[in-house]
């Protein structure tokens, strides 16, 4: 869990880091931005804007970031099923994992694996 230093000033960055920790921890499970702010101690939305502020991305949007990542990863260098890439990222199913996929690299998941690269 962040605590703030004794020093009452709030680092951003040690938030940052920390939160990005954490979901590199627990990519697989379902991580909620609220249960994320309420581990760093700041409200939803100063939560939001803070991490934001630090590196570029939502919350949100860092945890699909991060899930898709491992997903092309594990997409060309495992022969795992596509369901069990899908599970193993935190995605809650196929049909979710696949749709996310298709609208961010505007492949499916059988076709990145295929791609030559």
């Amino acid at each position: 869990l962040y605590t703030p230093d004794d020093s009452n000033s709030y680092n951003y960055m040690n938030m940052a880091e920390e939160t990005i920790s954490y979901i590199n921890e627990h990519l697989t499970e379902d991580i909620s931005v609220p249960t994320l702010a309420d581990r760093v101690g700041l409200s939803l939305y100063h939560f939001i804007r803070s991490f934001r502020k630090e590196t570029g991305f939502t919350p949100h949007d860092y945890i699909i970031h991060t899930r898709m990542n491992t997903a092309k990863y594990l997409l060309k260098n495992t022969e795992l099923p596509i369901k069990e890439i899908c599970f193993q990222c935190g995605f809650s199913s196929e049909s979710v994992f696949c749709n996310c996929f298709k609208q961010k690299l505007k492949l499916t998941p059988i076709q990145y694996r295929k791609q030559e690269i």
